[in-house]
């Protein structure tokens, strides 16, 4: 992990995740400390619990327009770890598209998903544990 001018993170600390695209040839992540709002570092892996995946609608519709891209998808959650591997528990594969689909969806399913005990990302993909479908499709069942 790279720190930024500084700033540090901890275990269980409230942080928001995306894929930057300006940074370097491979998949990288910026996680933003929550509660200030500013980038704290980069990292090639991230692992989060408590994950709930956001779009932000109104900037996903620029990028559908504008063809220009910005921030509008991300996690929130607590961060476990960064750069380590993959948890073996997920492994239900998760994407999101802007210009497919308008959430992170399971790509198994073909099903949005909007909330993870665990997740991980890696390589522009997020990986979550089996258990995060049975919450999605019970809340279905629910019509939640």
């Amino acid at each position: 992990m790279e720190y930024v001018k500084g700033r540090t993170l901890e275990v269980g600390q409230k942080v928001r995740v995306y894929m930057n695209l300006n940074r370097g040839p491979g998949s990288i992540f910026s996680i933003v400390d929550h509660k200030s709002g500013l980038v704290a570092g980069y990292a090639e892996q991230v692992t989060l619990a408590n994950v709930t995946f956001t779009v932000r609608e109104a900037s996903r519709q620029r990028v559908l327009t504008s063809r220009n891209k910005n921030v509008h998808a991300f996690l929130v959650g607590n961060l476990v770890a960064t750069d380590e591997t993959k948890p073996p528990t997920c492994d239900i594969e998760v994407y999101y598209n802007p210009y497919l689909t308008s959430h992170f969806t399971v790509i198994r399913h073909q099903t949005a998903i909007l909330r993870s005990p665990i997740a991980h990302v890696i390589n522009k993909r997020v990986w979550v544990p089996q258990e995060a479908l049975i919450d999605l499709f019970h809340n279905i069942g629910q019509g939640a």
